[in-house]
């Protein structure tokens, strides 16, 4: 259980399909335009009074503006994905990105340890905020971020790798801060 702001209400998005390119570092890339329109979708799912923050990566916020409708999307880079170098195929990434989630360390990979710090300590800021003002915090972020974040201290045993795999682009997880669990809506 996680001792955080009684009421508040937490949920996740990982960010819609971004146009992928090879040449381009991914920390810069952009929504495709199928990915603008699924993350318009998400729309109806988003609760009325919400506190939107993004991480400062441009598919993150342009999820949260698309599915919003709103441009006063929050930057915070606490919920940026895991910082490490560029890989050179989508499979080689994925390959690695599992090895990571599942306890490997990489050369160049940021530790497990700092993802956790960093999510935990946003996620604590933007609680506050919203706590404040009777809204629900909607944070636009990752698949191995929110991954790593959810496994270590919503739902501690939970596999990293099996969770980040079965992610969609977008997807939506609702975390319930009281009892220490979380529900995905897609």
């Amino acid at each position: 259980m996680l001792t955080l702001v009684t009421g508040t209400r937490l949920v996740l998005i990982r960010h819609a399909m971004p146009d992928v390119r090879p040449d381009v570092p991914a920390r810069e890339w952009h929504l495709r335009d199928d990915g603008r329109v699924a993350a318009r979708k998400l729309g109806e799912m988003l609760p009325a009074h919400a506190h939107l923050v993004a991480s400062d990566e441009p598919k993150a916020v342009e999820t949260l503006a698309e599915a919003s409708g709103r441009s006063d999307v929050v930057i915070d880079a606490g919920f940026g994905e895991v910082r490490r170098p560029n890989a050179p195929s989508g499979q080689v990434h994925r390959a690695l990105a599992a090895a990571y989630l599942g306890g490997a360390v990489h050369a160049a990979w940021e530790a497990h340890s700092s993802v956790v710090r960093r999510f935990h300590a946003a996620v604590l800021r933007h609680l506050t905020v919203a706590a404040a003002r009777g809204e629900t915090v909607v944070i636009g972020t990752h698949g191995l971020a929110m991954s790593v974040w959810i496994c270590a201290r919503v739902q501690s045993g939970e596999d990293p790798a099996a969770f980040w795999g079965t992610l969609d682009f977008p997807d939506v997880v609702h975390v319930d801060l009281e009892r220490g669990n979380y529900q995905r809506s897609l």
